[in-house]
């Protein structure tokens, strides 16, 4: 008979604990130069500068056609994550392209070309800022095997004063939302959703910052001030 005299044993079990069941990853943009220890400079072809400085990264897009810079992270992320930049954007002009993305890696790192979709990367997921519209976003989401990026504009609040956008990623579907940042007032509803092309949830990706001027040369140069990039890896942990 169990009492509290004689209690039901227990047996003890060697084990760890668990501590927490997310990891999160963030940049604020402190010092004066761009923290090696977070990124790397993928590409830096053209006139685009960059630099750091008041707790912000400064990317100066410049006027020549082509020119593009690709900041990569070199943390790795599995989906479920959830990713938020704080950004604006001096200006939207024509032949601009900006890409707060993740991709998937290899084993090294390296973002994997897409052999379906020549000039692409292989499992995408991206919120695209182009275009002359200051309240327009795009979510672009690009699958294991796809041809054809799945691209679906929603309106967001405007880049041409801070604003915070975020994207969660999920294994069913990916969202793009937007809400203005250091305010009380809630984020909006979901903007866009991509669910019928999405990334392949069992892969590796890293977060990259991605700036494009287009084959035709931009009328004058935009720069994007970045505030702050956070990464929340929301992975779930089971136990018993």
């Amino acid at each position: 008979i169990i009492t509290e005299a004689n209690p039901l044993p227990v047996k003890s079990m060697t084990g760890s604990v668990v501590s927490d069941v997310s990891a999160r990853w963030s940049d604020d943009f402190g010092g004066n130069a761009l923290d090696t220890t977070k990124w790397d400079v993928e590409v830096n072809t053209g006139s685009m500068t960059y630099s750091v400085a008041s707790s912000a990264l400064s990317v100066v897009m410049g006027t020549t056609a082509n020119a593009e810079l690709r900041l990569l992270s070199k943390q790795v992320f599995t989906i479920p994550f959830d990713v938020s930049v704080i950004l604006q954007m001096s200006a939207r002009i024509a032949n601009n392209s900006v890409f707060l993305e993740a991709l998937e890696v290899d084993g090294t790192g390296t973002p994997i070309a897409n052999d379906n979709k020549a000039g692409d990367w292989r499992n995408r997921a991206s919120i695209l800022l182009d275009g002359t519209s200051s309240t327009t976003g795009k979510l672009e989401t690009v699958g294991e095997a796809a041809s054809v990026a799945l691209s679906q504009s929603g309106v967001i609040t405007t880049t041409s004063s801070a604003v915070a956008l975020g994207m969660e990623l999920r294994a069913f579907d990916i969202q793009m939302l937007s809400w203005a940042p250091d305010t009380a007032a809630a984020r909006n509803a979901t903007i866009t959703l991509n669910s019928s092309e999405v990334p392949d949830p069992n892969k590796s990706y890293k977060l990259r910052l991605r700036f494009l001027n287009g084959a035709s040369a931009p009328a004058s140069s935009t720069t994007v001030t970045i505030k702050r990039v956070y990464v929340q890896d929301a992975t779930e942990m089971s136990g018993e």
